[in-house]
């Protein structure tokens, strides 16, 4: 076997912050970067033909940050999400948002939606943002599903939250 690619890289983008304020920079100034970053990760994955990059954007654990931070990378992930869209439709990316949306503003499901939809279609890869995502929200997430169409306590089971 000669230098196996992988099909799927994950990247939790975290640290972007810290980094900057070690720096003598505002978080914003690290989280600008961890953009950059995150776009010559994904040309290198076209590159070695890996077909799927997940970044894990924003937790839903991120919401206890201060206020003003919050925000920042709101917009941040909104003017990106706006400036890049047709480039990675040029590029033939897919789009995909995971997460849970119904805690973002309505401009950032749309614009998200908007991304989505232009990008359906392509198949040079996928760009997954995990955007208001976490572990825990999705066990309670699941869990939730399986109360609401009536499951049995005693068949609730690994399987049964996977599906």
């Amino acid at each position: 076997m000669e230098n196996p690619v992988p099909r799927h890289i994950g990247i939790i983008m975290d640290g972007n912050g810290r980094w900057a304020r070690r720096r003598g920079h505002p978080a914003s100034f690290g989280h600008r970067a961890g953009v950059r970053a995150i776009k010559r990760v994904l040309e290198g994955c076209e590159q070695l033909g890996v077909n799927v990059l997940s970044v894990y954007a924003f937790s839903t654990e991120n919401w206890s940050r201060p206020r003003a931070e919050v925000r920042a990378l709101m917009r941040l992930f909104h003017e990106t999400m706006q400036r890049e869209i047709d480039e990675m439709h040029r590029r033939g990316v897919r789009i995909v948002v995971s997460g849970r949306r119904d805690e973002l503003s309505p401009r950032m499901r749309q614009r998200i939606d908007e991304a989505i939809a232009r990008t359906a279609r392509n198949t040079n890869g996928v760009l997954n943002v995990c955007l208001n995502y976490g572990g825990r929200a999705e066990i309670v997430d699941a869990v939730r599903r399986l109360v609401a169409a009536g499951a049995d306590p005693q068949k609730v089971d690994e399987a049964a939250i996977t599906a």
